[in-house]
């Protein structure tokens, strides 16, 4: 058995849930935590003789999903509340200070540390999950990206509580 304890990771600054859904591609899982930290783990799986599966993982890259001018603008509630996105070789997600931001995942694979290549700040609160089109629609040469959660302004037609609104549209180069 192995866990992860949000409180000692070097950045925490919020809370200690994990809201996210992990996501796992090829043998690393990606989650962002209410700790404001964005978590790349190793799962090192393999098989035993007996055909079981076994993992060793290690915490192989975490960062602040947030930076100084995030922090100087909103204050330190700035937790990832939503799950982790990713679209080619970027890993996107959003915090509760409204800033959307991707991660370059391509050096993983040589042992060397992700690169933020994308930071945009809506200006508010996302408690969001980013969608990425399944088809890679592009305007202008830019991908499209939305942002998927629960509305928060009360419409005037009556929905179900799991009902779920594309909030805005964000585009990426």
């Amino acid at each position: 058995l192995w866990s992860l304890d949000s409180d000692t990771v070097e950045g925490s600054v919020w809370n200690n849930d994990w809201d996210g859904a992990p996501l796992v591609i090829n043998d690393y899982l990606f989650i962002g935590g209410e700790n404001s930290v964005f978590h790349i783990i190793k799962l090192n799986r393999s098989y035993d003789e007996d055909g079981f599966v076994m993992a060793e993982p290690e915490l192989v890259f975490a960062v602040p999903g947030y930076d100084d001018d995030l922090i100087n603008t909103v204050g330190s509630n700035v937790s990832i509340e939503g799950s982790v996105a990713i679209s080619g070789d970027t890993a996107y997600f959003a915090n509760s200070g409204g800033l959307v931001q991707g991660w370059d995942l391509s050096l993983l694979s040589v042992g060397e540390d992700p690169v933020r290549n994308f930071r945009y700040w809506v200006g508010d609160d996302v408690d969001a999950t980013i969608v990425v089109d399944e088809e890679g629609k592009e305007v202008g040469g830019d991908k499209i990206i939305g942002l998927l959660c629960k509305s928060y302004i009360k419409p005037k037609k009556k929905f179900n509580q799991h009902d779920v609104f594309i909030t805005g549209v964000l585009y990426t180069s």
